[in-house]
This record gives structure tokens, C-alpha cells and sequence, in this order.
């Protein structure tokens, strides 16, 4: 049975798995803890988000 590349012949392929290797673990855990602060004043609000994280308005 032959090996088939699904990527060969497509241009910019290597450098867009390259850089996904790269900038998979970039994510810092300040970015993770805003964006869950985000998700959970979009949903309940700000004076909930307010008591839950301790945060202000800005």
C-alpha cells in the first residue's frame, strides 16, 4: 500500500504546521484566566463577575 500526502502540492503547508507547533503552548495561564473571566461575564453579568473574581470594570 502507498503512502498518500493529502498537503503535498499545497503551497504554505510545512510553514503552517511549523508554526502551529510553535505558538501551540504561547497561550500564558493570565491569558487563560481572562478569557475565563470573559466567557463568565458574558454570561452572568458584571456584578456577578465582580463577586466571583474579585475584579473591577475597566
Amino acid at each position: 500500500m502507498r503512502i498518500f500526502n493529502k498537503n503535498k502540492g499545497v503551497n504554505g503547508s510545512a510553514i503552517l504546521a511549523d508554526r502551529l507547533l510553535r505558538f501551540r503552548y504561547m497561550i500564558t495561564e493570565q491569558a487563560q484566566e481572562r478569557a475565563k473571566i470573559l466567557t463568565f461575564w458574558r454570561k452572568h453579568g458584571t456584578q456577578a463577575t465582580e463577586e466571583a473574581f474579585k475584579v473591577k470594570e475597566r
